[in-house]
């Protein structure tokens, strides 16, 4: 009986590794920022979209 290990040890990446670029504008939100932003507007409105069973709605 074969390992697993033999197969995941001949699996190779063959992407090469994203370049940082200095010159690009781009900031990273901190954290606060980023809670900010997912707990903004978070009073759910009960319609279709969010009813994921006839009665039975996301957070329910």
């Amino acid at each position: 009986m074969k390992s697993n290990t033999s197969k995941l040890s001949q699996i190779k990446n063959t992407q090469k590794p994203a370049q940082d670029d200095p010159d690009s504008e781009y900031i990273t939100p901190e954290l606060f920022e980023l809670q900010k932003l997912f707990w903004q507007g978070t009073a759910a409105a009960y319609t279709h979209i969010n009813e994921v069973w006839p009665g039975v709605y996301i957070g329910d």
